[in-house]
């Protein structure tokens, strides 16, 4: 088994010299067997090894109990330990989540410590090709792509599988071959737990009557999916930079450009745009199916939602995912002094003053002139409210102020952080777009107000997107 888990990390570059290793060990035959072949393979590779135990607090003594054996049986062949723990239970609780994944939020966030504060240089894990074949088996039965189909990764970040390329039968005969005790988790045997379901009743059936070589075959279809979906997402990452940007915490898509990718391409260009969001976890077939079928429709204001409180909305040709929660409320409303600086809550600042004359060629559009005669007493700044009504300049007549934001193509977000002059429901200036043709500066008007719209520095426009 050492020889053939010697060849496995080197092909695959899993250790570099000089490096020390944290094998996780819980103390079970898979991690003690990983524990005892680093510490033989790691005077080859030049490297150290340490063991790094994480108790989960889910067991009671019997965790406490497995904890001690690994301390004591890493002091008597002098290996460096390291222990964390954590109250599971609770944190699921806190973090509305599975105890399994609190349980691999909380080790991983533990073993990511040792590594930055540098106790250690790569985590291993005694995952193994029945491990492997479980989770594409699982990955399979969900329905989750090809992408599901790579299973677990020999090397990602700061971990790394040694073992992957050996059978769990492989590694009981090493443990007996060795004479290396280890402790039994009673809760692997409880099949309420799916993944205890898949490995002691599915898949010795599927070897049963089906392949007795089952884990080998998913193992094979594994680096298959694995090799061809590396593909894809080359071209889709590449495709991304023509079609995709992030700003905040958004990611906008061109929609004539995405939908001329070929469907493979689209679906890769959604999970990067996803993963740009920091959203990995949990992102199924569906949900990127959803959206793709969303962006065909490209109907305006069309919503789907996926996990973790993300959506994606169709805006004027656009594709944005975004949190659906995180949605800054921008509304406000304050008077208006044409004799003072007023300043809006997001920062920006609208300043006027007296002019004898309109100088429309040396001004922007966050720039208005009003005739002073034709503005009312009393004058507020806000957002928009349902029933606004204006009167754009050189129009026709009144329009309800949300048609006009449509027919400007106005993305949601824009629409609502429009600052507004506004008599009432009567708009007199929506800031960056148009004043009402009530307010306009005539051959008759007597006395003139500039006012100016200064937006936050470093802020975009309140008109795009």
């Amino acid at each position: 088994m050492e020889k053939r888990v010697r060849e496995f990390v080197t092909e695959n570059e899993l250790l570099m010299p000089e490096q020390t290793i944290g094998a996780a060990v819980s103390g079970g035959p898979d991690s003690m067997a990983l524990l005892h072949c680093l510490c033989s393979l790691a005077p080859l590779f030049s490297c150290s090894v340490a063991c790094v135990h994480f108790e989960h607090g889910i067991r009671g003594q019997e965790s406490l109990d497995d904890a001690d054996f690994v301390e004591k049986w890493c002091g008597q062949h002098n290996i460096p330990f390291y222990m964390g723990a954590a109250d599971v239970p609770a944190l699921a609780q806190e973090w509305g989540v599975s105890k399994e994944t609190a349980a691999k939020r909380a080790r991983e966030a533990f073993f990511l410590s040792l590594v930055e504060n540098g106790e250690v240089d790569v985590i291993a894990t005694g995952h193994h090709m029945d491990d492997n074949a479980e989770s594409v088996l699982m990955h399979i039965l969900r329905g989750s792509g090809t992408d599901g189909l790579k299973g677990i990764h020999a090397k990602r970040d700061f971990l790394v599988r040694p073992l992957l390329c050996v059978t769990h039968e492989e590694i009981l005969e090493y443990l007996l071959k060795h004479d290396i005790s280890f402790v039994e988790d009673r809760t692997n045997r409880d099949t309420e737990h799916t993944r205890n379901y898949v490995r002691n009743v599915l898949l010795p059936q599927i070897r049963e009557r089906i392949n007795p070589d089952a884990a080998g075959a998913l193992n094979r279809l594994s680096q298959i999916a694995e090799d061809d979906s590396d593909f894809i997402f080359a071209q889709a990452k590449e495709a991304y930079k023509s079609c995709a940007s992030k700003k905040d915490d958004k990611v906008i898509i061109d929609l004539e450009t995405f939908l001329g990718l070929a469907p493979a391409v689209e679906y890769r260009i959604l999970k990067l745009a996803c993963a740009g969001l920091h959203i990995t976890q949990d992102i199924e077939n569906v949900h990127i199916r959803s959206v793709m079928r969303l962006a065909k429709s490209g109907r305006t204001g069309t919503r789907v939602n996926l996990s973790n409180d993300l959506c994606a909305e169709v805006e004027y040709g656009l594709l944005v995912i975004r949190f659906s929660a995180r949605r800054v409320n921008y509304e406000f409303r304050q008077e208006f002094d044409l004799f003072a600086k007023n300043e809006l809550p997001d920062g920006s600042e609208m300043v006027c003053r007296i002019v004898d004359h309109c100088d429309f060629e040396n001004e922007d559009e966050f720039t208005a002139y009003l005739d002073a005669d034709r503005l009312p007493g009393r004058i507020t700044v806000r957002t928009r409210y349902a029933g606004d009504m204006i009167h754009p300049l050189g129009s026709g007549g009144t329009k309800k102020l949300k048609d006009y934001f449509i027919d400007k193509k106005l993305p949601r977000e824009a629409r609502e952080k429009t600052p507004l002059l506004a008599d009432g429901n009567r708009i007199l200036w929506a800031v960056g777009l148009t004043i009402s043709d009530d307010v306009k500066v005539t051959e008759r008007t007597e006395k003139i107000w500039q006012i100016k719209y200064y937006k936050k520095q470093g802020e975009e426009s309140c008109s795009t997107t």
